[in-house]
């Protein structure tokens, strides 16, 4: 994850130097009643107004300093755990290259149904998706309890950009395996499987201890920092469960706001926009090798040259996340990538009537993936953005999801 940790710097070099400002009080010399009298105040003024107020309680600096802190320790331990996700997904087609169709004697549509059982099980939450299904769209949703709605496009740009980083890493991969293993006892594309989805096993035990339920219950930050994270989103948190200090207030679950958030048509719009870029999103990393190699290029080839157009979509999508928080626009970003990913699929596609060369056709899939990953990315935001309350935000995601995944069935 050396590349994201780089992005994070970049990020924050962008960022505005703060002016000097004296020492702020520490929390422990705050009464909790001035505390909590300070928070009433101000609770319904704008956010300008209460970045001022809330100098009382914690500097600029050390707001910096925590998102940093946030930024290494989970934005990228869950950017790591989707690398190793999408590195079990996205191998299928790398092993077809591999060999696999000829050595379990598969027709066509017999793979074409391998790949769709997968997502069948995605939607119902059965066998190894029961934990995946909520992984990908549900993060940005967990992340939402740590970052304030401008911070969450690059946060989630971290962690979906480790999508096409596994890609590439796992052609990348491929290519080796495929090269060294002609020799070996077990067939190339078994190999593949093996080296490629162990990592998962590992990393998920790692995972129990070190993902927190929430700012006030992360066990690698500071009294003082777990205090600082609730009380940056005490704005947007109306319905926390934490109050200031991190004690825990009873609250009951807001049924209303899911049936308001089910009967809001923006919730279904973002789910069919998540829909039509799922239809083909879920395609391209899975058959990049098998369309490089119907191109003309070998199968070993097809393994190398599938790596570039990911690693492409990886500096894209982090490059989309900083513009879209800056911009406080998601609509633009996914309007122009869809269209970008657009072009290049129709030119893909009419590559025989304009007699377009392999490197021609090749040259095509890389808007495509940096397009789709890019669009993907600002949909889940964008959802997640929509909507006030922590319920209404689950239901929102969930119903995201649900209709969201049967894009690739259709795909």
């Amino acid at each position: 994850m050396v590349t994201q940790g780089s992005a994070i710097q970049s990020y924050y070099h962008q960022e505005d130097s703060y002016a000097e400002r004296p020492e702020d009080i520490p929390l422990s010399d705050l009464s909790h009643q001035s505390s909590l009298q300070s928070l009433t105040n101000h609770d319904d003024e704008d956010d300008d107004n209460s970045s001022v107020h809330s100098f009382e309680l914690y500097t600029p600096d050390e707001e910096k300093s925590l998102l940093r802190k946030l930024d290494t320790r989970l934005v990228l331990f869950l950017a790591l755990l989707y690398l190793l996700s999408f590195l079990d997904r996205s191998n299928i087609g790398n092993a077809k290259v591999a060999g696999l169709s000829t050595s379990l004697n598969l027709r066509p549509a017999q793979f074409e149904w391998l790949l769709t059982g997968f997502y069948i099980s995605y939607i119902c939450f059965e066998w190894m998706t029961l934990f995946e299904a909520a992984f990908g769209p549900g993060v940005p949703f967990y992340l939402s309890f740590f970052f304030k709605r401008n911070e969450l496009a690059f946060r989630t740009g971290l962690f979906i950009s480790a999508a096409p980083l596994a890609s590439s890493f796992a052609s990348t991969l491929a290519f080796a395996i495929v090269k060294l293993g002609k020799n070996t006892a077990i067939e190339s594309w078994r190999i593949l499987f093996i080296i490629e989805g162990f990592p998962s096993v590992l990393v998920a035990v790692w995972a129990w201890y070190v993902i927190p339920d929430s700012p006030s219950t992360a066990p690698w930050l500071s009294a003082r920092e777990r205090s600082i994270a609730t009380l940056r989103l005490r704005k947007q948190m109306d319905t926390s469960q934490d109050d200031a200090f991190g004690n825990k207030q009873p609250k009951k679950f807001d049924w209303s706001a899911v049936r308001n958030t089910l009967r809001d048509p923006k919730s279904y719009l973002t789910a069919g926009c998540f829909f039509s870029l799922n239809v083909a999103f879920s395609s391209m990393p899975v058959f990049a090798p098998i369309i490089i190699q119907n191109m003309g290029y070998s199968a070993i080839k097809a393994q190398g040259l599938a790596a570039p157009p990911h690693l492409f979509a990886f500096v894209v999508v982090l490059v989309t996340s900083v513009i879209s928080d800056r911009l406080q626009s998601r609509s633009i970003p996914i309007i122009l990538h869809a269209i970008s990913a657009m072009a290049g699929y129709l030119l893909l596609a009419l590559a025989p009537a304009l007699h377009l060369s392999s490197t021609a056709q090749y040259m095509c899939i890389f808007p495509i993936t940096s397009g789709f990953f890019s669009a993907v990315t600002t949909v889940i935001v964008w959802t997640v953005n929509n909507q006030q309350s922590e319920e209404g935000r689950g239901s929102n995601v969930a119903l995201l999801n649900v209709i969201g995944q049967l894009g690739p069935l259709l795909g």
